[in-house]
């Protein structure tokens, strides 16, 4: 074990237990949480994609990390020359990659450093680095992330910092890129199962509702005035033979004893209720239910 002083996650956990004492042992499930500093590097040997867990690393490997991304950042002298550094390697290493890359490239290279930084920054802290990864990935959704794609634009980050760094990336640095990446990766692999799909139902919805709300009023009102203008003017005869049909309904009514008038009230509800028979239906439908 590594005699080292406590960080500040470490100091935090130590309030918290002290804090949460008498309560059930929920300091033991929040350390739970978080995967241990000695079951990093194996549980991320590979790219896990089954959960986004709470990570602890090393501090030895989250020190070369840092220094190593400082190092190559100061060597590319700017971050959009490290950005187009990396972005080189991915599109060496990926063609079938290339159809997902639709940003100006200048904008892209700024933007592959700046999601890089703040995960970085994050590695000594569990709770944000965590929250970092939740943020990058849900900006991804959009794109069908695999493990096999992970590991491609894994090993070409890799051995593109191997060549630009020489013998200042150390067989420790590539051992925490290498833990960093698969975690990294597998978030998005995770994220992409579990949610890409409720997303895209949301975004329907909304674009649904919002159809229906920046309808034209004169469009909606269309089938009113179709409906009025069918309508044929009442001739004399016409109103003499409706009266007469009132009246013999009202005497069918009474005969009956009110029976006829149900069976009308209930017929005439029945006809205006409209089952919703398609998706945009229900959800307009649910939408006025529940406001």
């Amino acid at each position: 074990e590594l005699d080292e002083e406590p960080t500040e996650d470490a100091e935090a956990e130590v309030e918290e237990g002290q804090d949460a004492e008498g309560s059930d042992g929920e300091s033991e499930a929040e350390h739970d949480e978080t995967v241990a500093q000695d079951e990093v590097l194996d549980k991320y040997a590979v790219v896990y994609d089954q959960s986004l867990d709470k990570v602890r690393f090393p501090a030895d490997i989250v020190a070369e990390i840092k220094r190593t991304w400082q190092l190559f950042c100061s060597n590319a002298g700017s971050p959009e020359a490290a950005g187009e550094l990396i972005f080189n390697a991915w599109w060496a290493a990926a063609p079938s990659l290339h159809s997902y890359f639709k940003t100006p490239r200048t904008v892209l290279y700024l933007r592959i450093v700046m999601g890089i930084q703040p995960i970085v920054a994050a590695l000594s802290h569990p709770t944000e680095l965590k929250t970092q990864i939740d943020i990058i990935s849900f900006r991804h959704l959009d794109r069908p992330v695999t493990s096999q794609a992970v590991e491609i634009v894994r090993d070409a980050m890799l051995d593109m910092w191997e060549a630009e760094l020489a013998s200042e990336f150390t067989p420790k640095a590539r051992a925490g890129w290498f833990a960093l990446l698969n975690y990294w990766g597998g978030a998005y692999v995770f994220y992409q199962r579990e949610y890409a799909a409720r997303i895209r139902i949301i975004h329907r919805s909304w674009r649904e509702a919002n159809k229906a709300a920046a309808q034209p009023e004169d469009e909606a009102e269309l089938p009113a005035v179709a409906a009025a203008a069918s309508e044929q003017p009442k001739t004399e005869e016409d109103e003499e033979a409706a009266e007469e049909n009132q009246v013999a309904e009202a005497q069918k009514q009474e005969e009956a004893g009110g029976k006829a008038s149900t069976e009308v009230a209930k017929t005439a509800h029945d006809s205006q209720m409209k089952v919703p028979n398609s998706f945009r239906e229900m959800f307009l439908f649910n939408a006025a239910v529940m406001g």
